[in-house]
Order: structure tokens, then sequence, then C-alpha cells
């Protein structure tokens, strides 16, 4: 079946300017990173997502996009500047045989600019892909608050200037999103508060980073970790003297995890 949508035919083979940007923000240096950008490359660009056309969805040549499906976790972001504009992407974990690519271009449409004006022409470039501890944000150098979960294995990051929450794993070099909005309330259970406003309030975490200890972050993660199973770690909450919320036994009664 051959689809059309704002001149653009489905199912097509990803364009070469598309593949230039995947492949830069999925460094082969990590083994899940080169996983993915290998199975990309097997994969067609078979339609648009729920926002086109800036979602692009990838699977087997002769499927239909699936668009009932909740959104994936984040896999890898980054961003692209040129004399044109700005170029975001980001590449979501693959469900049922099938991977969302998100590519906005802010200032232009990257797909009526030949791939020659771009690939390799951008002024400069960022991922978190390639991000390790130590080291400030990416892209304006600001600083990151680290905390360590177990280590030399697991570190938490923070950046409160863009807002983002990403876990690092040593062993596979591997950056991990982590979504704020349940890790804030397993802090906020941690700390004990509850004030409605506060518990309302995402921006007040990032404001009040500060106030927060490294052990009010790291039980806050592994309460979090234990009902939605982010990475696997060997510390466990009793080692780190953190109480099953009643949230997570209920969970765990039902056998539910995500």
């Amino acid at each position: 079946m051959n689809l059309s949508f704002d001149g653009q035919n489905f199912p097509r083979k990803l364009s070469e300017i598309e593949k230039y940007w995947i492949n830069k923000i999925l460094p082969d240096t990590s083994p899940v990173y080169k996983s993915y950008r290998e199975r990309i490359e097997s994969l067609f660009v078979i339609g648009y997502g729920k926002y086109p056309p800036f979602n692009l969805i990838l699977g087997e040549k002769n499927d239909t996009p699936e668009l009932d499906v909740h959104g994936q976790p984040l896999i890898a972001t980054g961003s692209f500047f040129y004399k044109h504009g700005r170029v975001n992407v980001s590449i979501f974990e693959e469900f049922e045989n099938q991977i969302e690519i998100d590519i906005q271009s802010d200032g232009f449409y990257y797909y009526e600019v030949i791939s020659d004006e771009l690939k390799g022409k951008e002024i400069r470039w960022f991922t978190y892909s390639n991000w390790s501890p130590g080291q400030n944000h990416p892209d304006d150098n600001s600083k990151i608050r680290l905390t360590e979960i177990e280590k030399d294995k697991i570190v938490l990051a923070i950046s409160p200037s863009h807002k983002r929450i990403w876990i690092y794993d040593y062993s596979q070099k591997l950056n991990k999103f982590i979504p704020i909005t349940n890790f804030y309330q397993e802090l906020l259970k941690v700390l004990k508060i509850q004030d409605v406003k506060t518990l309302t309030d995402i921006n007040y975490f990032y404001l009040n980073l500060n106030k927060f200890t490294d052990k009010h972050l790291k039980d806050a993660f592994l309460n979090y970790n234990r009902i939605w199973k982010k990475i696997s770690i060997s510390i466990t909450l009793e080692e780190s003297g953190v109480k099953e919320n009643k949230l997570f036994k209920f969970f765990k009664r039902l056998k539910w995890k995500k």
C-alpha cells in the first residue's frame, strides 16, 4: 500500500539527512544505541504519528501506524543548529515492531532543503547520548546535579536549567530518561510533604533542587524504580533504609509492572 501526505509517499526508507541525524544521536559506542541504529536501518517509514508532519512511524514495509498506543519512553534526543534554523530529533522505544521518531525543524521545513545543505553543515549540535558523569549539560554547559545510586554503576543526573532527569548506566554507556511526574511524587513521599500546592507544582522540584539531599533523591529513585522498573540495580530498598510505600505494596499485590 502506498500512502501520501504533504507530498510524502509511504512506505519509504529514511532520507539521507534523516539517517545522518539519527546516527549522530545513536552513537555506536553504546551497545544499546548501536542496536537501535541497526534496527532503524532495517525498517521503513510507514506513515505519520499523531502529530504530522513531525512524527514519523517506522515499521515493516506493509505495516500501518498504530496510533492508539500510549507514548513510549524516550531513547535518545538531540538538536542540530543551522543557518536555516534548528532541528530537534527524538527517538522512542520500539513497541510492537514500530518505532516513533520525532523530527521537528524550527524556521524551515527540512524536507524542502537538499541534504547537501544540511549534512555536516550544522553550526553546532548536541545529544544527551554522548553525555557521561562529570560533564556539564551538552547544550549550554550548565550545571548538572549528580547523585550516585550504585557506586560506579548507576548515576542519577538532573538538569534544573533544562528540566531533564536521566540515569547513566556505566556498563552500557547509556543515558535513560526519567519522566518527572512519578519520580517527583516518590520524592514528596520520602520527605512526607502533603501540601497540595507543592504536590501539584513540579517546578518546585527544579527551583528548590538544592534543598534535597543526595539521600532524598536516591531513596526517591529506588522507590520509583521498584514501581516503574526503569533499570536493573542490585541495591535494595532495605539496604538503603527505604520503606516500601503503600502504593508500591498495592501494585505488588496486583503483580503490576510497567
